[in-house]
């Protein structure tokens, strides 16, 4: 038996009393992959990028779909295997005549959510191709940046990922395009988004769509989480077709109400999912909801923010004032009351956070009387954020 079979087998026997085996094979920010039934998709993708394989830089590609269809899974599996076949000294390409050293491009991937100007985008593209301790965040300006990704991306055939391009938390698309173009060798660049083509603003050569998943498909991939992350037959495959059912083919929410059920039973000390934890489990991913990938890319204070806000009390969260007012006395919360309140209305700007009006049946709201207050209530899972929230910190 190897040492990793027998490590795991160690693994497996500590946790045989508990219904949740592995969290990470349950989290929704794990970048799994999924495939399933979506080899066409690849096969699609494999063919936008053709020149890859023959040592070329790709034409421009727009990958699009909804939310929860798998972009961002199978284009950085296809670009983390592009990157390991890539290595330092060419891939050796075999042929029937002879064997061809042909050196497969270099892929920088940037997620936008984390871009917040010209300067950022430039780190973080220079962070994806020497990590992130050796790329400088201050002290350099953005010219610096832009030169040595321009060295970088210049020394052997590379192209640009952009990731989330229409995400009100990044950039848009054209800044971006802008930005590449001052960059040599930038014009070769695959972008992710659930705008369709024809509202991008920007020319694209090729695009592929990828729809939502068929629930039989969602159904195998919801089977294959529960088989690696639960207790033996913690899950039945109906309560699976419920769950894949309501999720409408997003699997980010499947996965999401698959997870918040197991984290209920697990509360309960239950060695089995019942159905009242999935009904309770579906109902603890909000509608509609936002990717836990978009809370987790916030800076560490928003993130604390949003642990400590869904710590309230119902009376707390009755209004945005007493909202804030209750995380500025909170004892993790170093902020003024005024400055909690902007953040709060920054993140219902930015989608993690909605606004919901507060209607007092009893009072009347009209001229001269003020406008009816309005609270905030999360819009992605709150029990898995919690969750992965104080495994991350610990």
């Amino acid at each position: 038996m190897e040492i990793d079979a027998r490590i795991d087998r160690r693994v497996r026997d500590e946790t045989a009393d508990r219904i949740v085996r592995d969290r990470a094979v349950l989290d929704p920010t794990a970048c799994r992959t999924d495939v399933q039934d979506r080899g066409r998709y690849v096969e699609r993708l494999l063919d936008a990028i053709a020149p890859v394989f023959s040592g070329s830089t790709p034409p421009t590609l727009y990958v699009w779909g909804p939310k929860g269809a798998g972009k961002t899974t199978l284009t950085t599996a296809i670009v983390g295997r592009l990157n390991a076949l890539n290595g330092d000294g060419g891939r050796a390409m075999h042929t029937t005549t002879r064997t061809a050293h042909r050196q497969l491009p270099r892929v920088v991937s940037v997620d936008l959510r984390r871009v917040s100007s010209e300067f950022t985008f430039y780190r973080r593209a220079l962070s994806s191709l020497l990590g992130p301790e050796a790329t400088p965040s201050n002290g350099v300006s953005t010219g610096t940046l832009r030169d040595r990704l321009t060295s970088r991306l210049t020394a052997k055939p590379s192209f640009v990922v952009v990731d989330h391009v229409d995400d009100p938390m990044g950039p848009p698309l054209t800044d971006v395009v802008q930005w590449l173009s001052r960059v040599e060798s930038g014009d070769a660049w695959v972008a992710l988004g659930r705008t369709p083509p024809d509202g991008l603003n920007v020319d694209v050569e090729r695009t592929v769509e990828l729809p939502a998943y068929r629930t039989h498909t969602l159904i195998d991939v919801l089977g294959s989480r529960a088989e690696f992350g639960l207790a033996p037959d913690a899950i039945t495959r109906e309560q699976l077709y419920a769950i894949a059912d309501w999720a409408h083919g997003d699997a980010h929410d499947a996965i999401a109400a698959l997870f918040s059920a197991a984290l209920l039973a697990e509360s309960a000390d239950r060695d089995r999912i019942s159905e009242a934890d999935v009904s309770d489990g579906i109902e603890a991913v909000p509608y509609p909801s936002s990717a836990l990938h978009r809370v987790f890319a916030l800076e560490e204070s928003r993130q604390e923010l949003l642990y400590q806000f869904l710590s309230l009390s119902a009376s707390q969260r009755q209004s945005v004032g007493a909202t804030a007012g209750a995380l500025a006395d909170a004892d993790h919360v170093d902020l003024k009351r005024s400055t909690v309140r902007r953040m709060l209305y920054e993140l219902a700007d930015d989608g993690v956070l909605r606004r919901v009006e507060h209607r007092d049946p009893d009072r009347r709201y009209g001229r001269g009387r003020g406008r009816p207050p309005s609270r905030v209530e999360p819009t992605f899972p709150p029990l898995i954020f919690r969750a992965l929230h104080s495994s991350r910190k610990s």
